[in-house]
């Protein structure tokens, strides 16, 4: 059975020039909100017609690339438009039960519209700085919001050594 772990996120939307490559992703998590109505009826004391009426599709993640996330979202966020290029991918690696990785087809998910929002920036006394962030994904009622696929190249990350006193890289 294969396992899949976080490698990178890609983010590459209509209004830049070229792609950024985040690595240093700590954990990525995607989930579907679903929004209840419940309403009681007939004098029962809990609800007997309960149904969904919405569902938000959000992609949670967190990064120790803080110049990298910062310089491509900024502070106050980014809108994903991904008509021409792909949006945000985030991949995931393929790993066999031993944790080795495998040499192909590992899994992708990519977003072409929606939101990119920074959430938090923490750094404990002596650690590492960690922003974590959200993705909000929307749909324009035509194409699928996310696309999967499992046969996805991992791209190859540019690592950028930050110095441990700042934000900024070595000279």
């Amino acid at each position: 059975m294969s396992h899949y772990r976080p490698h990178t996120l890609k983010i590459y939307t209509d209004a830049m020039g070229s792609a950024v490559i985040l690595a240093d992703i700590v954990s990525q998590q995607m989930s579907v909100d679903p929004e209840f109505r419940a309403e009681v009826t007939a004098g029962n004391v809990s609800p007997t017609h309960v149904a969904i009426v919405g569902r938000k599709l959000m992609h949670n993640a967190a990064t120790y690339d803080l110049p990298g996330f910062l310089d491509a979202v900024g502070v106050s966020g980014l809108a994903v438009n991904g008509a021409t290029n792909p949006g945000v991918v985030a991949y995931l690696q393929k790993c066999d039960d031993s944790g080795i990785p495998a040499s192909a087809n590992h899994r992708s998910f990519t977003y072409a519209l929606g939101l990119l929002v920074p959430k938090t920036l923490s750094c404990d006394h002596q650690g590492d700085a960690r922003l974590t962030f959200d993705l909000v994904v929307l749909g324009d009622g035509t194409n699928d919001p996310v696309v999967i696929s499992d046969t996805a190249t991992l791209p190859t990350p540019m690592v950028a050594l930050t110095r441990p006193d700042s934000l900024s890289s070595w000279p």
